[in-house]
């Protein structure tokens, strides 16, 4: 099953176009521990191809909140000098704005692998 991800939502005036809408898998495979995953997110995943319009957005919302279940959570508390390692083929990010100190972050995207469907 494929699903057709370009920007769902509207992006603030001066960012970039978005980029033009691709097909991806709806579940992957991680390639080192052979555990599935879902690759949606409501910000990009647009449809799933090869069902109606009505049946790709019941089934993308039923999806885009299964992956808010409590179990697939994880809510880290962060220490001077932490380094977070995620796979982000497989995690919904989510920042709480619970915090009143001013942070600073560096993130870094490692060359993985392109994200393949099962079988």
């Amino acid at each position: 099953m494929l699903a057709s991800a370009g920007a769902r939502n509207q992006y603030a005036p001066g960012t970039p176009a978005p980029k033009p809408p691709v097909s991806h898998p709806v579940v992957t495979q991680n390639p080192t521990t052979g555990r599935r995953r879902l690759f949606v997110n409501s910000l990009y995943t647009s449809r799933i191809e090869g069902l109606s319009e009505p049946e790709s957005s019941a089934l993308l919302a039923m999806l885009f909140e299964h992956i808010k279940s409590p179990e697939f959570q994880l809510r880290y508390s962060w220490s001077v000098g932490d380094i977070a390692f995620w796979d982000n083929h497989a995690v919904q990010h989510y920042a709480v704005a619970d915090y009143t100190e001013r942070r600073r972050m560096q993130r870094v995207t490692l060359l993985g692998e392109k994200p393949m469907g099962l079988g």
